[in-house]
């Protein structure tokens, strides 16, 4: 209880660093000499400035003023330290609170229970200073701490604010969000585990901060359902059976197994416009296996077929897309353009620099029963397009085509030939065979049949001078004869 009397003309003032209190003051005045009590006027006081103010006045001679409530709101635009005090001619000031209150807290003293303060929401706030074990009870107010909270039974039903630690004994249930800057360990043991969110699908867990350091635990960290991570530093084990959105990049050691899931499917692109970017365009990227550094990505594979479909692929481009207007110079299904290949400086020869390589395919056949490969190909083309002006399955706008094998054209057996063509041919410039020359199955001659020589023309009963001239006509039309059969050209 707070009680002027009129020896030494004590009042109640209250010493303001800012300019914005409004203050509340209702009394009663006791007469000593009648045993009466009286109700005061409730006094209402609007400071303006840093100052000092009456807000509570001395009572009059033989009378006794008790403060029956006193309550001093912070209408400053920030924090603001003030300090009630009673004043006296004699001696003091005498001061009763130095309260500190944020924008719209309030600080109040009923003579029944003292000073309490209150948030802007009116709800009581407690302040802590030292070490302060609860062991049961209920806050409904918000709890500031400045040092160590142990739990230990306490329900919380609003915020817990503070620079100290809070230790929670037993098994927590937060209603509510722990946030302003909180370093929470919730790993007592490798055994335990933190479970954040509830299990419905509308739950969300957030976790904006970042956690830094080498100590990381044992234990798993579950996510029951929809997670959003930001910044957030995860030093073991992340199981996630919903859906994790990352607000930023996924930031790990040098090595590290990021997903490691029988199945995962991520979801990286938010709408038509984003991209996916798997490391930077100097890195060594591994799919299926670790990255090299004479590769820029390097995909391995090592598995069976699962027999769900009557094909089995170990790289699989497929999909469809749809050209734009002005889209003209090509639409492909897959481009490799290298923007270019510089060869090393270095004495030495390359053996082959080419924009793709083509390996066969090392087929190790296990079929059994009799059972064969019907077509075994490094490069096997299904199909030609039927859409343009002019079509082709295999076109070579430019340059040179070098064949080092045998090649057949029409038929479907190995030729044996460099060139083995099976069905018409149509030359419509000039051939020229430097070599030897074989139709129809006969082998190529490689000397040509004489001709023999043919005397000079002559006029004659028949056409010819003579008739050794005209033998001599018959002999070279029979060598021709002989050459264009031993050649194929005639039967």
């Amino acid at each position: 209880m707070i009680s002027l009397d009129n020896a030494g003309t004590r009042a109640l003032s209250l010493i303001t660093a800012q300019n914005g209190a409004s203050v509340t003051v209702n009394y009663s005045d006791y007469t000593i000499a009648t045993g009466a009590y009286a109700r005061g006027i409730p006094i209402l006081t609007t400071i303006t400035g840093a100052t000092t103010t009456e807000i509570c006045a001395s009572p009059a001679s033989g009378v006794i003023r008790d403060i029956d409530l006193v309550t001093i709101h912070n209408t400053y635009a920030g924090s603001h330290a003030m300090t009630l005090q009673v004043t006296s001619a004699v001696g003091g000031p005498f001061i009763l609170e130095t309260p500190t209150l944020a924008q719209g807290d309030s600080v109040k003293f009923t003579h029944g229970s003292g000073f309490d303060g209150r948030d802007s929401s009116n709800q009581t706030k407690f302040v802590m200073p030292g070490y302060l074990p609860l062991s049961g009870g209920t806050i409904s107010g918000a709890l500031t701490l400045s040092a160590a909270l142990t739990y230990g039974g306490v329900t919380l039903t609003n915020a817990v604010t503070g620079t100290g630690n809070m230790v929670l004994a037993t098994a927590p249930t937060f209603t509510t969000s722990i946030n302003s800057g909180t370093t929470f360990t919730a790993f007592a043991g490798a055994t335990t585990l933190l479970t954040i969110g509830g299990t419905g699908a509308t739950s969300v867990v957030n976790i904006p901060g970042t956690k830094s350091g080498t100590t990381s635990t044992s234990a798993a960290v579950t996510i029951n359902s929809l997670g959003v991570a930001e910044n957030a530093f995860v030093g073991s084990t992340l199981n996630v059976t919903g859906i994790t959105t990352l607000g930023g990049a996924i930031v790990g050691p040098a090595t590290a197994t990021v997903f490691n899931t029988v199945s995962t499917t991520i979801n990286a692109f938010g709408a038509a416009t984003t991209g996916l970017n798997i490391g930077g365009n100097a890195s060594h990227i591994g799919i299926g296996t670790g990255g090299v550094g004479y590769s820029g990505t390097r995909h391995f594979h090592a598995f069976t077929s699962d027999g769900a479909s009557t094909i089995a692929l170990l790289e699989w481009f497929g999909g469809q897309f749809t050209g734009a207007a002005g889209d003209t110079a090509f639409l492909v299904g897959g481009s490799f353009s290298p923007t270019f290949i510089a060869t090393q400086t270095a004495s030495e020869a390359v053996g082959v620099v080419a924009t793709a390589r083509f390996a066969e395919p090392v087929i190790t056949n296990n079929l059994t029963g009799g059972f064969a490969i019907t077509k075994a190909a490094t490069v096997f083309i299904v199909s030609a397009p039927t859409e343009g002006t002019t079509n082709a399955a295999l076109w070579v706008d430019t340059g040179n085509v070098i064949v080092g094998g045998n090649t057949r054209l029409g038929g479907l057996t190995a030729p044996t030939v460099a060139l083995d063509v099976t069905g018409a041919a149509l030359i419509s410039t000039t051939m020229t065979v430097t070599g030897g020359f074989g139709c129809n199955t006969k082998a190529a001659q490689t000397a040509y049949a004489s001709g023999g020589a043919l005397a000079a023309y002559g006029a004659g009963a028949n056409g010819l001078d003579s008739g050794a001239n005209m033998s001599a006509l018959h002999a070279l039309v029979v060598n021709m004869r002989a050459a264009l059969v031993a050649n194929g050209v005639m039967s």
